[in-house]
């Protein structure tokens, strides 16, 4: 058919329509049915020809098989579906080919409602196709691979392929947007090509809805969120990036594919939200996640910094229930600004996290630090929960501790080796269990030079632990101090509470901030315990 418009009486055809005149269009108000419809170069006949097919003013058209929009030509091949026009398929949908580009625009509550699968673009030659959804239009079918092009799915309209799969640029590139209340349903999503490729891009903007089962960003990909939600049971950054602003509802996995590390990345200004409803623990391995002044927010979730992952921080605020940095070769590092963990953070033994550059980390949960914190120096460093664990503490930088400070896994020794304040809100807790120190029997604290120890008027805390009972002479080294001369230790506890030991016994800790050490002594001669005549008070635990 050359062109012109076909509105009187209904058109059917025991074979193809085809529209293929040199950008001359036809257009239907009336129903066809044929076995298959070919829009502009469908079959290679004509490479040169380009065409479009309107379905329009409640126009539909029925084909048993197949749409081809410029599968092989080297122009352009459009089949339009506007004004609650209406295309139903038996078959697949393919539009791009060649070197020419195929069209499938959707607009003004338009329906393409498909049997088969839809093809954007295709390995023959460089042809591309563009899809359009917009105005509360509606394109179904069972399964969609968009190789090469681009798509927009905005104003309320809807791509659903069901249980189906999406594939964004399978050897191609591929950018999908969905925009303004535009809405993908899927079954499985794949985002780039698993072989490589120039990647491809999901974007969400305000309002956007992409509802997945499960889905994968590989290499060189990227899911772009700009304020948009994504609904699924889990998505793979296999080497591919989420990015952005918006709100993340699902088990979000982070692992290295294709020698690319995935990345969670979060720019300043910028706040991703990661939830799973009904959860509690979103798992992130291998993370190469990047926050730029941004916030991502887990909500009640765990974030897992698992294997070879790298949290790289400069100025941004992690929250969520618990930070775990526990992979074989993982490592959190703070390398600028203003840093803040707003969830319990657990270091776990050999992993380390670094505070560099400047930068500042406040922890304003609960930290166990079973491996290394090191603060260099000109960064900081503070402590608003409870610190413990039984790693250690350098790099000669600022630490200040407002919450309560438990040496240990119920004993250790510990280095320290930072500027470190006592504030007058922390309470130190020491555990004595046996007279051994090399064998961990009590808590230790080895205090390196490069630091230095200000005590504020905080509470020292004495107990003993495991059942143990100390003899009358007993002297536990708590704080061993590599070189006292060279170590400055200023300040004292406002408040002591010791464990009663019974059989006229009592520790002695008015040396502790002179030479380190505790001592049991006969009950009398420990009136004044600690730093005589400075007005510090003592109190009493009962055994």
């Amino acid at each position: 058919m050359g062109g012109g418009a076909f509105a009187q009486a209904a058109i059917t055809a025991q074979g193809n329509v085809r529209v293929d005149q040199n950008a001359v269009s036809g257009s239907l108000s009336n129903p066809l049915s044929a076995a298959g419809v070919g829009v502009g170069d469908p079959n290679g006949s004509n490479a040169a020809a380009s065409g479009s097919l309107s379905l329009a003013g409640g126009a539909s058209a029925t084909v048993q098989q197949t749409f081809l929009a410029n599968f092989f030509g080297s122009r352009t091949g459009v089949l339009d579906v506007r004004g609650f026009g209406t295309a139903y398929g038996g078959g697949d949908l393919a539009a791009g080919g060649g070197d020419g580009r195929g069209v499938l625009r959707v607009l003004d509550g338009g329906l393409v409602d498909l049997d088969g699968r839809i093809d954007l673009g295709s390995f023959q030659g460089g042809g591309s196709g563009i899809l359009q959804i917009d105005g509360f239009a509606e394109v179904e079918a069972t399964s969609a691979g968009f190789l090469r092009g681009r798509g927009d799915v905005t104003g309320g309209g809807v791509l659903d392929l069901g249980f189906g799969g999406l594939t964004l640029g399978d050897g191609g590139s591929f950018d999908l947007s969905l925009d303004t209340g535009g809405e993908l349903r899927v079954g499985t999503l794949q985002v780039g090509s698993t072989n490589g490729g120039v990647g491809s891009t999901l974007r969400l903007g305000d309002d956007a809805v992409a509802r997945l089962g499960a889905g994968q960003v590989n290499a060189g990909s990227r899911v772009e969120m700009a304020g948009g939600t994504i609904r699924t049971d889990f998505l793979l950054l296999s080497g591919g990036a989420l990015e952005g602003s918006g709100r993340f509802e699902g088990e979000l996995r982070v692992l290295d594919g294709a020698g690319s590390r995935g990345r969670v990345s979060v720019a300043a200004g910028e706040r991703l939200a990661v939830q799973r409803p009904g959860q509690f623990i979103t798992a992130i391995d291998n993370a190469g996640l990047v926050e730029n002044g941004g916030v991502l927010d887990l909500g009640g979730a765990t974030f897992v910094n698992n294997q070879s992952g790298s949290y790289l921080g400069r100025g941004g605020t992690f929250r969520g229930f618990e930070f775990q940095n526990e992979g074989q070769d993982a490592a959190v590092d703070l390398l600028s600004g203003a840093n803040t963990f707003d969830a319990d953070f657990i270091n776990s033994q050999n992993r380390r996290v670094t505070v560099t550059g400047g930068a500042t980390a406040a922890f304003q949960q609960d930290v166990v630090n079973q491996g290394l914190v090191r603060v260099d120096p000109g960064s900081q460093a503070t402590f608003v929960g409870t610190y413990s664990g039984a790693g250690d503490l350098l790099g000669g930088g600022g630490v200040t501790f407002l919450g309560d400070v438990q040496i240990g896994n119920s004993p250790a020794v510990v280095n320290v080796g930072v500027a470190s304040t006592f504030a007058s809100t922390s309470t130190f807790e020491i555990e004595i269990g046996g007279t051994d120190r090399d064998a961990e029997d009590f808590d230790g604290v080895n205090f390196l030079t490069g630091g230095s120890y200000d005590f504020q008027g905080g509470t020292l805390d004495v107990k003993t632990f495991g059942g143990f009972a100390p003899e009358n002479g007993d002297t536990f080294e708590i704080f061993r101090f590599e070189s006292f001369a060279m170590i400055p230790v200023t300040g004292g506890f406002g408040d002591v509470v010791l464990q009663q030991l019974g059989g006229g016994l009592s520790f002695d800790v008015s040396n502790l901030l002179v030479d380190g050490t505790i001592t049991v002594v006969p009950e009398p001669a420990s009136a004044a315990l600690l730093l005589a005549g400075t007005g510090l008070l003592l109190r009493r635990r009962r055994a």
